[in-house]
């Protein structure tokens, strides 16, 4: 199953969100989601101390950008 988000989708999904920022500085907060992308992969990743990398679902790819998630609902 491919969830990775179509190029025409894109906009829809990400909206007027704040602009892609390089992977160098995401924080790296033990269990701290952010989104994240790689070559038209979007999902959510977190810094992991114990293998020193980014853990991110659905599928663990390494990211390239980062960038917030949105705050949740009222």
């Amino acid at each position: 199953m491919n969830c990775a988000v179509p190029d025409d989708k894109r906009k829809e999904v990400i909206g007027n969100a704040t602009p892609w920022k390089s992977m160098r500085t995401a924080p790296r907060f033990m269990q701290k989601q952010i989104l994240t992308y790689r070559s038209h992969w979007y999902q959510t990743s977190f810094w992991s101390k114990q293998h020193k990398c980014w853990v991110g679902w659905p599928k663990n790819v390494q990211p390239t950008h980062w960038m917030p998630l949105p705050d949740e609902p009222a």
